[in-house]
């Protein structure tokens, strides 16, 4: 089934689940507080168009895909499904972690002021992508193993990579202690 919901939502502790290819237009908010999942069943996926708001925390979960084409605040994001990046900024006041494929699909900022931050699987995409954290940075995958980003900008108290490569087209730049968890190429 498809649904494409235009108009604005509020999530207060509240369940989202879809099937088939879907679409939210309007802007959503997370309740103060809560804690929030979206769950794209099967091969489903959720085009998120508008931007999310709140302090309460999202979670993103279930066999299918996301794509999030505009910007997130919020108290804490998990992803645990393929996610792709437009052009968007993504920034919480708790952690963020990505278990899962992440796509650049425009050139993005995700950024955590209070926790850390953890990709787990592998990033691709002919865009810039900037990580920012307060606290340490941990990458597991691959970077621009399959498409290499344009650029890569890393700053955290501590950043880990254990992907064993990291390739560009054009600049990276690390900020922080760096800890490689396996030899590791880097090309640009």
């Amino acid at each position: 089934n498809t649904v494409n919901i235009d108009n604005a939502i509020t999530l207060n502790d509240g369940t989202l689940s879809i099937t088939g290819a879907s679409s939210l237009a309007g802007a959503l908010t997370l309740a103060n507080g809560t804690s929030n999942t979206i769950t794209a069943n099967g091969g489903a996926t959720f085009a998120m168009d508008n931007a999310i708001s709140g302090s309460g925390a999202l979670t993103l979960q279930g066999a299918g895909s996301y794509t999030l084409n505009d910007n997130i605040t919020t108290s804490s994001l998990t992803a645990n499904s393929n996610v792709t990046l437009g052009a968007a900024t993504i920034e919480t006041t708790g952690a963020q972690s990505y278990a899962n494929a992440l796509t650049l699909a425009g050139a993005a900022t995700l950024r955590s002021t209070g926790s850390t931050f953890d990709i787990d699987s592998t990033i691709n995409g002919n865009f810039g992508l900037t990580v920012n954290s307060s606290g340490a940075l941990s990458l597991a995958g691959a970077i621009g193993g399959g498409t290499a980003l344009n650029s890569l900008s890393l700053t955290g108290s501590a950043i880990s990579l254990d992907g064993g490569s990291v390739t560009t087209v054009g600049n990276q730049s690390y900020s922080g202690l760096v800890t490689l968890g396996a030899d590791t190429t880097f090309t640009n």
